[in-house]
């Protein structure tokens, strides 16, 4: 059955949620100085710790509190796949950072992680200007399986939003994409904006105009501009 369908017949995806923006700008008062911070700390991570149903394409993404300087980036920044009864085995990728925001590292994988299995991110030793980051944590995800699901009498599970990011767990800044993962895959064909889906400010009554890419059971949109930081957003 396609999305359109389960959407607007049989009800089946009830998500309408309201989205407060964290602006990113200089102008923001959301902005934090950690200029006079003595330490460095990791203040944002995806996937974040205990995240399910991530996308097995995905990076991951780590910012602290100050930028990163540290000449064995590539060694301190490792992705394992964890293993229960043996080591845990490491994922070969990129550790990357931008001029713009050296406070943020990008580990890419030069693979795609493995449907349903388990990974953890670990940042022992990575360093700033300050010295090694303090307090590492311990961050573990598991990745989404393409597999659709399938009740305990055989027939197929409730279709249903699985993740959704924005979440209370992730802030949402002005220039994020929404990206929501099913239970089951999408037909790319059901999804038109207005009609099976919208992103609308509050009060609005058209979506805001933006790019849909659909992967399985994910589903991204890209707004084509920034979102304000003084609005709110209805997603449904």
């Amino acid at each position: 059955m396609k999305l359109f369908n389960c959407l607007v017949n049989r009800l089946c995806l009830l998500v309408i949620f309201s989205i407060g923006l964290q602006g990113c700008g200089d102008e923001s008062t959301s902005d934090v100085d950690f200029s006079a911070w003595e330490k460095s700390y990791l203040v944002y991570s995806f996937p974040f710790n205990t995240q399910d149903n991530v996308s097995a394409n995905s990076n991951a993404i780590l910012s602290f509190t100050h930028g990163i300087e540290d000449p064995d980036m590539q060694s301190h920044v490792q992705v394992f796949r964890i293993i229960s009864d043996a080591d845990d085995v490491p994922v070969a990728g990129i550790v990357s950072q931008q001029d713009e925001t050296p406070e943020t590292i990008i580990f890419t994988p030069l693979e795609s992680f493995n449907e349903g299995e388990g990974y953890r991110i670990d940042y022992t030793g990575l360093t700033t200007d300050l010295g090694e980051v303090e307090d590492v944590r311990n961050i573990q995800f598991t990745i989404l399986s393409d597999r659709d699901p399938i009740a305990e009498d055989g027939s197929a599970a409730e279709f249903t939003v699985v993740t959704e990011h924005p979440a209370v767990e992730l802030p949402f800044m002005d220039f994020s994409s929404i990206r929501l993962t099913f239970s089951h895959s999408l037909d790319r064909t059901s999804i038109v904006i207005n009609e099976s889906f919208s992103l609308k400010e509050d009060g609005s009554e058209t979506s805001i105009a933006g790019d849909i890419f659909i992967s399985g059971r994910v589903m991204t949109f890209d707004p084509k501009e920034d979102l304000n930081p003084a609005s709110s957003y209805v997603l449904s």
